[in-house]
């Protein structure tokens, strides 16, 4: 029988709802990989964000101005395994060294035994918080957050991890730029949320282009 307008805008519509149910549906295991060696991409737009989410995280001036000046020298190494699993992180800055370790879990509606995972990691700023880790948008999309942080007026970290295409003509043919976006919720409801997008590229490509 043939559909009727209506009928047929419905469906469209429930198309179109399973597919985003679909997209955000948490999982613990990816469709890509993120493992790869890092340097940080810094330009003039990055620097304004960088300095407008460090204001919002409350760092006085002369403290912001050190960061910017050596933020440039900021690298990360990632190495995921077990399928997406295990999401090994060690991002190095004049500062010094952050090594983590993010272990996913997933939401599955027909596993209610199976809760996702909340574990204990040390932040860059040495404070232990819980912490939980998934993948998003058919796996292509790792998140995770450090929750109960006291630094920072208190709040939350969120962090979104993915890879994008470069828009360079000077990259080699391994154009894939590691993207986070760095989010700090604070508790305080009356605060603005703090927010920064960091591009990384591979650090043999950035040798060739003499980054």
């Amino acid at each position: 029988a043939t559909k009727t307008l209506d009928e047929a805008t419905a469906q469209a519509a429930l198309t179109l709802k399973q597919a985003l149910q679909s997209q955000s549906q948490r999982s613990s295991t990816s469709t890509i990989d993120l493992s790869g060696d890092w340097t940080l991409l810094v330009t003039d737009d990055f620097k304004e964000a960088y300095d407008q989410y460090l204001t919002l995280l409350g760092q006085p001036f002369f403290v912001r101005s050190v960061a910017l000046s050596i933020v440039a020298l900021t690298t990360e190494q990632t190495r995921q395994s077990e399928n997406g699993r295990s999401l090994w992180i060690k991002g190095q800055n004049l500062r010094g060294t952050w090594e983590r370790t993010l272990y996913t879990s997933h939401e599955d509606d027909d596993n209610k035994d199976n809760p996702p995972v909340a574990a204990e990691i040390v932040t860059a700023d040495g404070e232990r918080v819980e912490c939980e880790a998934w993948w998003e948008n058919g796996g292509q999309l790792h998140r995770s957050w450090l929750k109960g942080v006291e630094k920072y007026g208190g709040g939350s970290f969120e962090s979104k991890r993915y890879l994008e295409r470069s828009n360079s003509d000077n990259d080699s043919n391994d154009q894939d730029l590691l993207v986070c976006e760095s989010i700090f919720h604070p508790n305080d409801p009356e605060r603005e949320k703090a927010a920064v997008t960091w591009r990384f590229r591979r650090a043999a490509a950035a040798a060739v282009a003499g980054v």
